[in-house]
């Protein structure tokens, strides 16, 4: 039998956060572009979503001062790698129970764009184009 620990919600920290596009041809590290993620582990569902935005610059190490959208155009079936992790009493916890967490892009939504800049929305679940489950309340 596993052991269960409850803990309050606290701080972690993003170690790793590889995408890659479709066809495999190209995988960016987006960890130092990343403004806001949010990590999500459904009981109802069993599944884990992460939403998260990340400022797509060009600046992006291995994009050759292209931006993301311009190396690969996301088409919503891409692979992110994704790590955290928290420190607790001394001892590190990876979110997700894995070294390594592989989630799919399910969906993304550009917030910002310019000639040079985008603001990228993306929304991350554990199989492709998961179907969401719509839990009436009332009957």
């Amino acid at each position: 039998m596993s052991k269960i620990r409850a803990r309050n919600s606290a701080e972690s920290a993003l170690k790793n956060l590889q995408i890659t596009s479709t066809d495999g041809k190209h995988s960016i590290d987006l960890v130092t572009s990343v403004t806001e993620l949010c990590y999500y582990e459904s009981l109802m569902l069993d599944s884990i979503c992460v939403r998260l935005k990340f400022a797509d610059t060009g600046s992006t190490e291995g994009l050759d001062g292209k931006t993301l959208k311009e190396v690969f155009p996301l088409t919503t079936t891409e692979r992110v790698d994704i790590k955290l992790s928290q420190e607790v009493n001394g001892e590190e916890i990876v979110l997700g129970g894995k070294n390594k967490l592989t989630l799919y892009v399910n969906d993304y939504t550009t917030l910002y764009e310019d000639s040079r800049k985008n603001l990228i929305d993306l929304e991350l679940k554990e199989h492709l184009h998961q179907i969401e489950l719509q839990f009436p309340l009332y009957h």
